[in-house]
């Protein structure tokens, strides 16, 4: 972001604040708002990132089928059925998706779900929702490496 912010104002740069104001736009604002201020709604024991009103008969099922699994535990099937794809969040193909911004947007992300989970439900305060950090960087710089690998072998 450094180098795109620098090279704004005739290579004078702006901050972050200023270049969202000149690129933004409020629809998608409220559509981040719903990432990045999760609803989370309680079913059954287990924490859910939420939108909309009631739970489906395919959200159910979903769930139905991981307990179903041998050596599930609660906790493996909040983080699987609550994790997104950073990499989802903009167009397939976006220009700008680097290993560097997937890694800030991960860690933000994480702080700002425990942070609302722990708000929201207070009990629930041992609960990660998005999985243990040990490790994610590695998947996300793998991931991040096949997704790459695919986009350029055009799968």
């Amino acid at each position: 972001m450094k180098i795109e912010l620098g090279a704004w104002n005739n290579g004078e740069g702006v901050d972050i604040e200023t270049w969202i104001a000149c690129t933004g736009n409020f629809s998608l604002a409220v559509g981040y708002a719903s990432i990045f201020c999760p609803e989370f709604k309680e079913f059954e024991g287990y924490i859910f990132r939420y939108e909309g009103c009631e739970f489906s008969e395919e959200d159910i099922s979903s769930v139905r089928n991981w307990e179903a699994q041998e050596g599930i535990t609660p906790k493996s099937i909040e983080c699987v059925l609550n994790h997104i794809h950073i990499s989802d969040l903009q167009y397939s193909g976006c220009d700008d998706l680097t290993i560097d911004k997937v890694l800030v947007l991960g860690e933000k992300l994480k702080a700002i779900y425990e942070a609302r989970l722990a708000y929201v439900f207070p009990f629930s305060s041992d609960r990660a929702l998005l999985g243990e950090s040990q490790g994610a960087q590695q998947l996300l710089k793998q991931g991040y490496q096949d997704e790459g690998l695919k986009l350029l072998q055009g799968a």
